[in-house]
């Protein structure tokens, strides 16, 4: 019932950038989002205030895990948000809730500077460097590719990096957890404490109290 039209369509790309002053951008798709954070890395993009980034196409709407077309669902949005508009219209003419919290907005979006990383060193010893490659290459054959982010990780290559540099492990693919617990190779609470290690307690609070589970 207090919902601004505005709200409706925040997960969407592009309606935070909208409540910034200065040079601000929208980037959306985790491939496009790592490609433009390559650009301000190295120098060539500069003079940004803003940037809102997003790791799913269109937003929210095209994550990996929604089970709807992403199209229909920002035409749904848009839809709900014009009809909101109408009823803001009639109740309460020219109000906009969201853009009595921009100046808050403003004062807690400060970043830290961005720095050049590294780049991806395997081995100092050319032939093993080239041999983890080769791995790299054959484990990402076996990931999914869907580049959910899940695992902590950006994309299903980047799984497969970490795997090689022992920082990971194949059991961080939840897709992967979903076969082997079929196989009995990983049982559902090695499963659960796999996800709680990448995501953090905290962000498992939920399914802990749905499945009666408590922490040891």
């Amino acid at each position: 019932a207090n919902m601004s039209p505005d709200s409706v369509n925040w997960s969407l790309s592009g309606t935070e950038k909208q409540y910034f002053r200065g040079r601000v951008l929208a980037i959306d798709g985790m491939d496009n989002a790592m490609e433009f954070l390559d650009r301000l890395e190295s120098g060539r993009v500069t003079g940004v205030d803003f940037l809102e980034m997003r790791a799913c196409d269109q937003g929210c709407a095209g994550g990996i895990l929604c089970p709807g077309n992403r199209f229909l669902t920002v035409e749904r949005l848009e839809q709900r948000e014009k009809k909101l508009v109408h009823l803001t219209e009639v109740n309460k003419p020219g109000k906009n809730d969201l853009m009595d919290y921009a100046e808050e907005l403003h004062q807690v979006s400060t970043t830290d500077p961005v720095y050049p990383r590294d780049g991806l060193l395997l081995d100092e010893d050319m032939e093993k460097a080239l041999q983890k490659m080769d791995r790299i290459k054959k484990l990402n054959s076996y990931l999914p590719g869907f580049d959910c982010g899940a695992c902590g990780a950006p994309t299903c290559r980047s799984l497969a990096e970490d795997i090689v540099k022992e920082k990971a492990t194949i059991s961080y693919c939840v897709f992967v957890q979903r076969v082997m617990e079929k196989n009995y190779n990983l049982s559902p609470d090695q499963a659960f404490h796999v996800i709680e290690k990448i995501w953090g307690k905290d962000r498992l609070k939920k399914y802990q109290l749905q499945n009666g589970k408590t922490e040891s």
